[in-house]
């Protein structure tokens, strides 16, 4: 990718300080509105929370729950406009950042940044992104281990900035030119995986598939269709976590999947590696590629699932699906997909909500003949091989992006 704005790999001397963040505009703490008022929900204002980003988003524009009018009117004073800079500074994931879209209400676990006309918003964005082992840091744990940054020592934090807003701006501009590629990019795997679910329901839930006219129907399906468990044609297995205590098991080479990483797409690469002597020593066997993973544990994440595009391993927590028969492993991903909500329903456990391999295998599934799941394979793939460029070029996309964010910010490049 080419983006514009020169950067020189000279040292900067331009002016810099160091500024505290109620320097950069005025701080606003969110707030949840009553739940038990029911007239203040499920409206059109997004209610943002810190389950709603992650880390490297910049604009969230879709959040779980959403306000009325009503709800917004009982929060007025924490209401935000676009382009505030919203950062998690209650639990786990304090430091992580994102942008607002539009007028927008949080939670009190995230501080935002309503820019003055003296900082760039964009900039000051992508200052919490390069400053965030820091804010994690600086939010620590009390005594009872959360993490927490109150409103008064937010304010209070000093980071090195650039005086010019001009030069905040050009630099803003060279990093949100990467965001904009990966957020387009987004768009069309949300389009062409929309594509993949419209096809798979428009053939198998409403039948209308090639040659549909000519079929008789019997108990409500297709003449030679079958209903069978999802073991009577697919293998499945789980997979296993090496010791922790042994550091060694991880600087390996070996795919690890967790079932966090199961976002209903398909997986590039995970978060964690492993040694060949992890495998050998652990529960955590091999699987080949495109195999199908489904999160069995772990409560909302029940039901997740992903491809994967590498030989690999997992955690326990996953369920591993790979085909027996020569039946299609694109056909039963969409298939699985359809089943979250049963499988969530189902799931069990007093502490945490889980399912079990045995239920996975149980699952029934409706079997169309092999040549009519074969001819949706052909035409699935070239749809698949789209999304896996796409993502293959975020990957690249995002690498190059935080590559260049601490060169920027500290100004280790010049640009001109």
């Amino acid at each position: 990718m080419v983006v514009s704005g020169r950067i020189n790999m000279n040292r900067l001397s331009i002016d810099m300080q160091y500024r505290s963040i109620k320097e950069f505009g005025k701080v606003v703490t969110g707030k949840t509105p009553s739940t038990k008022i029911e007239e203040y929900w499920n409206g059109e204002i997004p209610f943002l929370t810190p389950s709603d980003y992650s880390d490297g988003d910049r604009y969230v524009d879709v959040t779980e729950r959403f306000l009325s009018n009503k709800g917004v009117e009982s929060q007025s004073k924490t209401l935000i406009p676009k382009d505030s800079v919203c950062v998690t500074c209650i639990g786990s994931t304090v430091g992580k950042s994102c942008m607002t879209s539009k007028d927008t209400v949080t939670n009190q676990q995230i501080n935002s940044i309503v820019c003055n006309e003296q900082n760039d918003a964009h900039y000051v964005f992508y200052l919490m992104q390069y400053c965030l082992p820091f804010l994690q840091m600086y939010g620590g744990g009390t005594g009872s281990g959360l993490p927490i940054i109150s409103k008064g020592k937010f304010e209070k934090i000093k980071l090195l900035v650039f005086n010019d807003k001009k030069i905040q701006e050009k630099i803003a501009n060279i990093l949100c030119q990467y965001d904009h590629a990966i957020e387009n990019n987004n768009k069309r795997i949300k389009i062409l995986e929309q594509m993949a679910e419209n096809l798979y329901k428009e053939w198998f839930v409403r039948f209308r598939f090639p040659g549909h006219e000519d079929i008789e129907f019997e108990g409500g399906i297709p003449k030679g269709w079958e209903i069978r468990c999802l073991a009577d044609v697919y293998n499945t297995s789980s997979g296993g976590t090496p010791s922790r205590s042994n550091s060694v098991y991880y600087m390996g080479n070996i795919p690890w999947v967790k079932t966090g990483e199961l976002l209903g797409s398909y997986i590039l690469d995970t978060e964690e590696h492993i040694s060949n002597e992890a495998v050998e020593k652990s529960s955590a066997k091999l699987f080949p590629p495109n195999s199908l993973l489904v999160a069995m544990y772990a409560g909302a994440n029940v039901g997740n699932v992903g491809l994967t595009t590498f030989e690999g391993t997992c955690n326990q927590a996953c369920c591993i699906i790979n085909t027996k028969s020569n039946y299609s492993i694109d056909y039963l991903f969409q298939f699985i997909k359809t089943q979250k909500n049963y499988l969530q329903s189902i799931s069990f456990g007093a502490a945490q909500q889980n399912i079990s391999q045995e239920i996975i295998k149980r699952l029934k599934i409706l079997l169309p003949p092999i040549d009519l799941l074969n001819r949706y394979d052909r035409l699935i793939l070239p749809i698949n091989e789209s999304i896996k460029n796409y993502m293959s070029a975020n990957r690249i996309l995002i690498k190059q992006r935080d590559l260049l964010l601490p060169r920027l910010m500290s100004g280790k490049l010049e640009v001109k």
